[in-house]
């Protein structure tokens, strides 16, 4: 079975943003994981701006520090919090 590309006129970040607030609209509670990492800094900064849109003021985040990260991450980690 062969596979046919189809190609939908919108761009990465709106279907990002629609998922984002597909999950607010199905779930009592939104965490954000984050790594320290440009993909979840990515998804945090995403899904801050859906939570602003729902008229939250903040959304909660989770880092987990295993020992095993570098302390470049855990100090970037607590600059970006000390920010907020």
């Amino acid at each position: 079975m062969s596979r046919v590309k189809v190609y939908i006129d919108t761009n990465v970040r709106d279907e990002a943003v629609k998922r984002i607030q597909h999950i607010y609209d199905t779930h009592d509670t939104v965490i954000v994981a984050f790594s320290g990492g440009k993909d979840s800094l990515t998804a945090l900064h995403l899904t801050w701006e859906v939570a602003q849109r729902n008229g939250l003021k903040q959304v909660p985040v989770i880092f987990r520090d295993e020992e095993l990260i570098p302390d470049s991450v855990v100090d970037f980690v607590n600059e970006y919090r000390q920010k907020s």
